[in-house]
């Protein structure tokens, strides 16, 4: 089994090393929009017997206001009953909270020599 999963990894590997160039080509060619629409300060949609290529307009941060944020260290040292008195308040709300759901990852990182020796 591990000699096929290598087989396939040295496959991935052979696959991104072979478009690594069209890859740089296109990141600069969506630079390029990014800034036109940038520029415009409008997106852009073109079309083609190729397809779509849909470009949407960017934002820069604001100032929202502010919002309260619970320490939870002060929380957890609170007694039992002052944490139900500002439960009870409607102060503070309990809400389950569950870890991220992660697929395993996958990272493909060709030699360097490998790319010279592609481009």
């Amino acid at each position: 089994m591990k000699n096929d999963l290598q087989a396939l990894a040295d496959g991935l590997l052979k696959k991104v090393i072979a478009i690594s160039g069209t890859l740089e080509l296109i990141e600069e060619g969506k630079e390029e929009l990014r800034e036109a629409t940038a520029r415009a300060d409008e997106p852009f949609v073109f079309t083609s017997e190729l397809g779509v290529v849909k470009t949407k307009r960017g934002s820069t941060a604001a100032f929202k206001g502010q919002a309260p944020v619970l320490n939870q260290a002060v929380w957890d040292a609170l007694p039992e009953q002052k944490k139900k008195q500002l439960l009870g308040a409607g102060v503070v709300s309990l809400q389950d909270q569950y870890s991220q759901n992660r697929k395993p990852s996958v990272e493909i990182t060709p030699s360097t020599a490998a790319l010279k020796k592609a481009a």
